[in-house]
């Protein structure tokens, strides 16, 4: 069972990878959103991506769908990522580099 601070640690995993995800494929917050179908505008989609306000359930699943991606497959990668020591430690090199002066020519 995981507690509160890292099932808060995972959530971040996931709204990480979906605004890697939307950068990756190029889509504007309004692409994504029409996408969607509604019920979501840009400025709330961009709270969320910056972890500003919480993902509800179906608008992870209205984004993971957008991506093609499995909701499943995405939460399961983030709770290896975040709840694996191995997986955090193999991170600390981005982690250095997105937060170094250097790192923030790469958006960190």
């Amino acid at each position: 069972m995981l507690n509160e601070e890292q099932l808060r640690d995972v959530e971040n995993a996931v709204v990480v990878e979906l605004a890697r995800l939307r950068w990756q494929r190029g889509s504007s917050l309004a692409e994504v959103c029409e996408s969607m179908g509604g019920g979501l505008d840009p400025t709330r989609l961009s709270r969320i991506l910056r972890g500003e306000r919480q993902l509800s359930l179906w608008q992870f699943v209205g984004l993971c769908r957008v991506f093609n991606q499995s909701p499943g497959r995405l939460v399961d990668e983030a709770c290896r990522v975040m709840l694996d020591p191995v997986a955090v430690r193999d991170l600390a090199p981005l982690f250095e580099i997105t937060s170094s002066p250097v790192g923030a020519e790469y958006g960190g």
